[in-house]
């Protein structure tokens, strides 16, 4: 979904969020939790912060496209070591 060490959804992924997206919309009740993940490369610190700029990422998208998608949706971040 991510590059190494991006933030920014790539053409494949708004491909699949845009399948996802048309599920949500037919299934307006439905609850999602976004997660946000890192490798081990880099800072605790660092990783924790570019996890967070992922998850927000995939809600900001999928915001857009659903209503009301606010009450419905999870946003966690976590780095590898957390697994």
């Amino acid at each position: 979904m991510f590059g190494f060490d991006k933030s920014d959804l790539n053409v494949a992924s708004k491909v699949s969020l845009n399948n996802l997206v048309t599920i949500l919309n037919k299934y307006p009740d439905t609850d999602i939790e976004v997660q946000g993940h890192t490798d081990n490369v880099g800072t605790s610190s660092y990783n924790m912060n570019l996890s967070l700029r992922r998850a927000t990422a995939v809600s900001s998208y999928c915001q857009f496209k659903v209503f009301p998608m606010q009450e419905h949706l999870q946003k966690l971040w976590r780095n590898s070591s957390q697994l």
